[in-house]
């Protein structure tokens, strides 16, 4: 409901037992700002209608804004009614530059292990191996509120966004950072909040004249100059 919350670590919350919980870890509505922050492991427990375990965005006015984020490793586990929205559950506001990866949604009719909802922005985002009802796929639930993003549901080339594997360092171990050649590289759209602005892990949001997609700016390696004489 207002305010601004930066680089924290929002882990392990979990709510359950009632109709209709989400946002375990956060809820955001209203002119509010989260930003360069990681939320992860947390959970929605048995329960009916669970949205959003990692994050919850409900704005009509489109003030709240979630900026620079890791959303991974969540959980929604509802059960009799639609489930949606493993790491976030989007109606309003926006998403900028997060990656959204390995959560899960599971229940009588779940979908969109990644990010649920019909409503806001979702822009240069990395959302990928989010599982719905235990089978990949279920990343996005809404592809048409998304733009110059990478995740298999979404259609190549449309509004900017790309379906091949970002191509993640290490994501087994949590290195979501980007290789060398990876299609989020330089692929998303410049914003103005970016000017001066860093990543998550603290480099330049911009390292060469595009953004990339994701949380993490891929840094082009250093180059050497050699002058013999």
């Amino acid at each position: 409901y207002g305010g601004l919350v930066e680089s924290c670590l929002i882990a392990t919350n979990t709510v359950g037992g009632e109709t209709g919980c989400q946002g375990a870890g956060v809820f955001m509505r209203g002119a509010s700002l989260l930003r360069n922050s990681a939320i992860t492991h947390n959970a929605v427990l048995r329960n009916m209608g669970a949205t959003g375990a990692g994050i919850t965005l409900v704005d009509p006015l489109q003030r709240a804004v979630v900026r620079n984020c890791l959303i991974a490793g969540n959980t929604v586990n509802g059960y009799t009614l639609a489930v949606s929205g493993g790491g976030v559950r989007i109606h309003g506001g926006h998403l900028q530059n997060c990656t959204v990866v390995g959560n899960a949604i599971t229940g009588s009719l779940p979908s969109a292990g990644g990010i649920g909802g019909s409503g806001g922005t979702v822009v240069n985002a990395l959302v990928w191996g989010n599982l719905a009802g235990g089978q990949p796929g279920g990343d996005i639930a809404t592809p048409a509120i998304c733009s110059f993003s990478c995740s298999p549901g979404l259609t190549e080339g449309e509004r900017g966004n790309v379906t091949r594997a970002p191509r993640f360092v290490d994501a087994v171990s949590g290195d979501y950072h980007l290789l060398p050649g990876s299609p989020g590289i330089n692929a998303g759209v410049n914003q103005t909040w970016m000017a001066g602005a860093v990543d998550l892990g603290g480099q330049p949001r911009i390292a060469s004249r595009t953004v990339d997609m994701g949380a993490f700016e891929h840094l082009p390696p250093t180059r050497t100059l050699l002058i013999l004489k």
